[in-house]
């Protein structure tokens, strides 16, 4: 193979022949143009970009180079020595100074090897650190499901370093009982949508693992159709999931059982409630007609004046104290019994007027606000979200509090204040001046 050598200008100087000695024929100025298009000649059009390629194989290529400048000296100067002629010193100089300028642009360009090979190596680093480290396993399937590519962390959880991975199918590596829905999932897939599943997969070296799978359908390099895939492993969440089940099912059970221990609590109290409010009512009944006969009676004035204050005056202030006590008592069955029907409730929060359900509970309560003489100021309510029914039985319970345990010595005075606390709740307020806790 002849490989033409070109002076600067491009014009042809000499040919080298190859494979063997190599024979120059010419006067040229050996330059190292010359000596890197001899090696393009040898190597072909992509000598030069074998060298910016690939780091590793940069010495290997310089050695090369270096190897036929030499044996085109060597030829050079065999040459000159045949015609008996030697370089004029204004070739030499000539020569010198576009040697030195090669050298330059050599190292150069060197520098812009080291450059790039550095960029290479950075971008590589990041490649590996996005991809491979990802605290989530990507998966590439072809169009059959098979494992093309993987990141490590996808081998780590299959433990795939035990057993073949790579070319295997996706379907190996979950639970039996769960391949269905891996079916049902691809052919949603193959539609085109993205989807998302739940599914417990296989490990070699533990336990079956909970995961769930996102994927997007695409086209490999020559438009076969492939799935990118990604595997988090969930067991942890399923865990929680699980142990939030448990808990509930054992809060219902609680709550039936707290149901049924208020109910029973609220009949106790009220069967002998009765019996006493009706006592009471009956005694109420018999003391007046007691103090009829006293009054009737023949008997000392001053033992008919100490029966008549005590039958008149301290027996009925008794009495009233066990008809209130009593009262108290049957509205703490009924209270009892609220609180039982609360837990079969189903709430269905919505969004309120406070203002409008605070002044709808005061109409219901007017005929003991103004018994009491109360006044009670409303301020500007934000609304809120909850439940109509608790709302409004919330509000009514507080408000009836403050009219009964008011202080008889000074008029009652009830604020109810509402405000937002920035965290995405509401916050009411009812104010009294009564007695107190």
């Amino acid at each position: 193979m002849r490989s033409a050598v070109k002076d600067f200008g491009g014009k042809v100087r000499g040919e080298c022949t190859e494979p063997g000695p190599a024979r120059v024929r010419g006067p040229f100025p050996l330059t190292v143009q010359t000596v890197y298009k001899a090696a393009a000649g040898r190597n072909g059009p992509a000598a030069g970009k074998t060298i910016m390629g690939n780091t590793d194989t940069l010495s290997e290529h310089a050695a090369e180079l270096r190897r036929r400048a030499e044996v085109l000296v060597r030829a050079n100067e065999a040459q000159q020595k045949e015609k008996g002629g030697e370089m004029k010193p204004e070739e030499v100089r000539r020569t010198l100074h576009e040697l030195r300028v090669y050298q330059m642009e050599l190292v150069m360009q060197n520098e812009e090897l080291l450059r790039a090979q550095e960029q290479l190596q950075a971008s590589r680093a990041a490649y590996f650190d996005l991809y491979d480290q990802a605290p989530v396993g990507y998966l590439t399937l072809d169009e059959n499901g098979l494992i093309l590519t993987a990141n490590f962390t996808a081998a780590k959880m299959f433990s795939a370093g035990s057993r073949p991975f790579i070319g295997q199918p996706l379907t190996k590596f979950i639970v039996p009982e769960d391949q269905d829905i891996f079916y049902l999932y691809r052919r949603k897939l193959n539609k085109g949508a993205a989807q998302d599943c739940e599914l417990r997969m296989l490990h070699s070296e533990a336990a079956p693992f909970w995961a769930r799978l996102d994927s997007s359908a695409g086209r490999g390099p020559g438009g076969a159709p492939l799935c990118r895939l990604t595997v988090i492993d969930i067991t942890e969440r399923k865990g929680i999931e699980a142990e939030k089940e448990r808990l509930i099912e054992r809060l219902d059970e609680k709550e039936k059982e707290m149901e049924a221990f208020l109910y029973t609590v609220a009949h106790d109290i009220r069967t002998p409630l009765i019996c006493v409010q009706g006592f009471a009512e009956h005694l109420d009944k018999d003391i007046k007609q007691l103090l009829g006969l006293l009054k009737q009676a023949a008997m000392p004035e001053k033992i008919r004046a100490a029966a008549l204050e005590i039958m008149d005056s301290l027996v009925p202030e008794s009495l009233e104290s066990v008809k209130e006590g009593a009262l108290k008592i049957s509205q703490l069955a009924d209270a009892l019994i609220k609180v039982a029907r609360l837990g079969q409730r189903k709430i269905r929060p919505e969004t309120l007027d406070a203002g409008a359900v605070v002044k709808k509970v005061l109409a219901a309560l007017a005929f003991q606000v103004k018994t009491a003489g109360a006044e009670v100021k409303v301020d500007a309510l934000p609304s809120c979200k909850a439940d109509p029914s608790a709302f409004n039985q919330i509000l009514s319970n507080l408000l009836d509090n403050a009219l009964k345990y008011r202080d008889k010595r000074r008029r009652l005075k009830i604020t109810v204040r509402g405000e937002k606390t920035g965290c995405g709740t509401v916050r009411y307020t009812i104010d009294d001046n009564g007695l107190g806790i």
